[in-house]
């Protein structure tokens, strides 16, 4: 549960492109072709907003990891 509170708390501090697309593709499954085709972006747009996303929430995920740690030391 608290991961999942986390990873909401880093996905509101998307820009709304990047977390829509994301949501489409992690949580609806949809293809990059399918996304492209229902959000009018072009193929390469979606990947790279993509990519973004899952970076962005790669390194907020790794900073809370590491003020938790200090914490608890």
């Amino acid at each position: 549960a608290d991961f999942m509170a986390q990873l909401d708390d880093c996905l509101k501090q998307l820009p709304e492109k990047q977390r829509t697309i994301f949501h489409l593709r992690e949580i609806e499954q949809m293809t990059y072709e399918e996304i492209a085709q229902m959000s009018g972006y072009n193929l390469d747009d979606v990947k790279v907003s993509l990519f973004r996303a899952r970076k962005h929430i790669q390194r907020m995920l790794s900073k809370i990891n590491s003020f938790n740690q200090y914490q608890a030391s």
